[in-house]
């Protein structure tokens, strides 16, 4: 049950109505956050409608429940407010359209905000999409050839050498309905994708959440943008070079003995290890001249002719969910054929 209960217009013909609808729960522990939930309560931003009157440039923007005598009757009351009391603290409202606005009796806009706008809702639109890369240092450990980034002296660079890498990004802008679903877009949040997303393998792009508030032919909505950073490395196993200044018997609880250079000093810099069974690498020399043994992390020569590829360790970093329920709607062949 619902009944007008007030409203008015300002000197800017900005209006403003109140309805109460009447809620009724079979519990009286049932409190606001329960009530808010009933059937038949208006959505926010939903147009005012009365049934026998209605304003399609006034929404919805508060809800105020309240109990009455009975405990388990509630009265929440509806606040409605035209749009061009709303979008006077939205970032780019043009005032311009404060005349068109305040037309009660206008169904479309003839002005123009920067940039234009036409009949078509902005919610129709397909996505966009943008391609781009993203450009880091990186330490160099090994070049493409496996071959480690040594001196001439068989000695690792202090400080270690840098090289420029870049990531793809692609990111995908759409407009979505008001009010956003912010506890999916928290969720979502710098997290890796669990599923194959276009065309790219599992776990091989992260993605970044931006939304912006924007007003079009009388729609507010969000322009959401999704920022999708690959790596063909993957994201998950996030993966860091192995390297240290102890030795490690995987029986010992405790680092081993620390590592030397040459000239019996303690290595300065944290040199390559090698975890080992010792079965598949049997000749394979530890610095201190021994022969490794299974159960052995072994620490091994830089440039040492047995082994061609760096060695990492793996450490889950990143949530892995499926980007399949963004929803973003770009197919893979898109980007793909």
């Amino acid at each position: 049950m619902r009944a007008g209960t007030g409203g008015g217009v300002d000197h800017q013909l900005n209006r403003s109505y109140e309805l109460i609808y009447q809620v009724i729960t079979d519990n009286m522990a049932d409190g606001t956050a329960i009530v808010l939930l009933a059937p038949g309560l208006p959505a926010l931003y939903s147009i005012y409608n009365a049934d026998h009157e209605y304003d399609t440039g006034s929404v919805l923007t508060e809800y105020s429940p309240k109990r009455t005598d009975d405990p388990c009757i509630w009265e929440v009351t509806c606040k409605y407010q035209s749009w061009a009391t709303i979008l006077s603290g939205v970032k780019g409202f043009n005032p311009e359209l404060q005349k068109a606005l305040s037309d009660i009796t206008s169904g479309t806009s003839s002005q123009m905000q920067p940039g234009g706008f036409d009949s078509q809702s902005p919610l129709s639109r397909p996505p966009r999409v943008a391609i781009g890369s993203r450009g880091f240092q990186r330490p160099l450990e090994f070049d493409l050839n496996g071959r480690a980034c040594v001196n001439g002296s068989k000695e690792r660079f202090d400080p270690p050498v840098d090289y420029d890498d870049r990531r793809l990004i692609v990111t995908i802008t759409k407009n979505q309905a008001c009010p956003l679903n912010l506890t999916t877009l928290k969720l979502y949040q710098n997290s890796v994708n669990s599923d194959v997303f276009l065309g790219q393998d599992i776990k091989s792009g992260k993605v970044l959440i931006s939304a912006n508030l924007q007003f079009e032919n009388k729609i507010l909505f969000w322009e959401v943008s999704y920022e999708i950073e690959f790596r063909d490395d993957l994201w998950d196993p996030y993966k860091v070079f192995n390297s240290g200044y102890h030795t490690l018997r995987i029986t010992q609880a405790l680092p081993g003995d620390p590592i030397l250079n040459p000239d019996g000093s303690r290595c300065g810099t944290p040199t390559p290890l090698y975890v080992s069974t010792g079965a598949e690498l049997p000749a394979l020399q530890n610095v201190d001249g021994t022969t490794c043994i299974a159960g052995d992390c072994i620490v091994y020569p830089q440039n040492h002719p047995q082994i061609t590829t760096p060695d990492y360790k793996g450490f889950k970093v990143f949530k892995t969910l499926p980007f399949a329920n963004l929803n973003l709607g770009i197919s893979a062949s898109v980007l793909t054929s």
